[in-house]
């Protein structure tokens, strides 16, 4: 999973820091993988982390808009 937000930042960033955004989602989307998988409860500052990953992936949509 990770690998692939890796890549799929690195082919549609149109800056370094886009792509840099979207690569480091990996990091956000591991314990909710787990979650999913495992039932490996994540602590609530993870889902702090992907409510903000989600707003910065709203904004950089918005950006072709």
């Amino acid at each position: 999973m990770a690998m692939l937000c890796w890549i799929l930042g690195l082919f549609h960033a149109t800056h370094l820091g886009v792509g840099a955004f979207i690569s480091s989602l990996g990091v956000v989307l591991v314990p909710v993988v787990g979650w999913l998988f495992f039932r490996q409860q994540p602590t609530a500052s993870t889902w702090v982390a992907v409510l903000v990953a989600t707003l910065g992936m709203a904004c950089l949509s918005l950006e072709g808009a």
